[in-house]
């Protein structure tokens, strides 16, 4: 009723979702690698090991969280970690990333 009452010219989003057998929403493939590359951000930077890897290879100041959330959004050429969820360029800088601290490269 509330859309029928309201005045003509009135502006309304409308989204669309994939919904399985049970009405829950489908996490499409690339959603859920976002998802994962978002958490794998956060909990990196909460990683004192790999705190201690960015300052080695000049990509955070200091070894703390807020430092590394700061080099990875700099590295990823993001404004927030957030972003990894939709930007594929972003999340393939970060993955990069992630491997070479995983393979322990010192030059980025």
């Amino acid at each position: 009723m509330d859309l029928l009452a309201q005045p003509v010219g009135c502006r309304y989003q409308i989204a669309m979702v994939l919904l399985d057998d049970h009405d829950q929403p489908v996490k499409g493939r690339d959603m859920e690698e976002g998802d994962r590359a978002v958490q794998s951000a956060a909990m990196l930077c909460r990683n004192p090991k790999f705190q201690q890897w960015m300052v080695r290879v000049g990509l955070a100041v200091f070894a703390s969280e807020e430092a590394c959330t700061d080099g990875v959004r700099a590295f990823c050429k993001v404004e927030s970690r957030a972003e990894l969820k939709t930007n594929h360029e972003a999340r393939a800088n970060f993955i990069v990333l992630r491997e070479r601290f995983e393979n322990n490269f010192l030059d980025i």
